[in-house]
């Protein structure tokens, strides 16, 4: 068994150096066979100087490993991370993340065919952490669009799933590839907001089980940023309705967030129209059906 953690990065090179030190550390005294992928999004000034300083020269001998995302945004730079992974898990973390010395004990026992993608609770350095309830109510729903995704949406929209509430997911790499990854919608509009999204509602629709583990934990080190700045969310929450529901969850999605949308209609429909067809011919559930089975959620909860 092999864990490729991929790291998503842009321009926070100081925050990114106690993440992967935290992974190494957590993985060696484990003896669990690890390599760490870095997707770099064009970063800058002294934090290309710190990459290159740390981790081509400062760690001689670590499992660390550089490549350049050439897209903007989460969502595309994780999957230019995945692309280069060769091991049986993949775990997808943000450039500010910590992991308590419990969380390989409690998150890899959880993987299985029946459970291949699972999340564990979210707590910041300055923020108190996150309760189970908090969890449960965030929980994607199609029943009311103000509680669709965030349990606090501070304009009252609907909106993703946010790291601080599911984050940094583990998932067995032949589920992440039969589902077709995070999806092809992406390129343009950079996901962001979706990555927390799409991978439990997939494969939930591929007939597997989200498991959420509210018993370990991951630290937030530092304000998100984002890779590569790409901030698009209306443009991105409008090509994962569409690509997960067609047409009639995209104009539920639209009519809300149209006023933020950079694309056009046509451009948006373009660009997840692959994804949705995909689905609609590999997926064992749609979309509504999935979402229904688990009562409006999409990740089952371990008690």
């Amino acid at each position: 068994m092999k864990v490729s953690v991929c790291i998503a990065h842009h321009n926070e090179a100081n925050s990114l150096l106690y993440t992967v030190m935290s992974f190494i550390n957590e993985l060696h005294r484990r003896d669990i066979d690890h390599e760490i992928i870095i997707a770099d999004n064009n970063s800058e000034g002294v934090h290309k100087e710190y990459l290159d300083r740390w981790f081509i020269n400062g760690l001689e001998g670590a499992p660390v490993k550089i490549v350049n995302s050439e897209k903007m945004g989460t969502v595309p730079t994780f999957q230019r991370a995945a692309k280069e992974a060769t091991g049986d898990i993949l775990l997808f973390s943000d450039q500010h993340i910590l992991v308590g010395y419990d969380y390989f004990d409690q998150q890899l026992p959880l993987l299985s065919d029946n459970t291949p993608l699972v999340y564990a609770r979210c707590g910041f350095y300055n923020w108190p952490y996150l309760s189970k309830d908090a969890i449960y109510h965030s929980i994607f729903s199609t029943t009311d669009l103000r509680e669709h995704f965030s349990g606090k949406p501070s304009d009252d929209k609907p909106y993703a799933v946010l790291a601080s509430q599911l984050g940094a997911p583990m998932v067995l790499r032949k589920h992440f590839e039969e589902i077709g990854g995070f999806g092809s919608c992406y390129e343009n509009v950079g996901g962001y907001g979706a990555e927390e999204l799409m991978l439990p509602i997939k494969t939930n629709m591929f007939g597997k089980i989200a498991l959420f583990n509210p018993n370990t934990c991951y630290i937030h080190a530092s304000v998100p940023r984002g890779a590569g700045g790409s901030r698009r969310r209306g443009d991105s929450l409008c090509v994962t309705a569409y690509a997960l529901g067609g047409e009639e969850y995209f104009n539920q999605i639209y009519d809300v967030w149209k006023d933020e949308v950079v694309a056009t209609r046509e451009e948006l429909i373009a660009d997840a129209k692959p994804e949705y067809e995909f689905l609609k011919a590999n997926a064992k559930k749609g979309f509504f059906e999935a979402v229904k089975d688990f009562g409006g959620g999409v990740t089952r909860i371990l008690e």
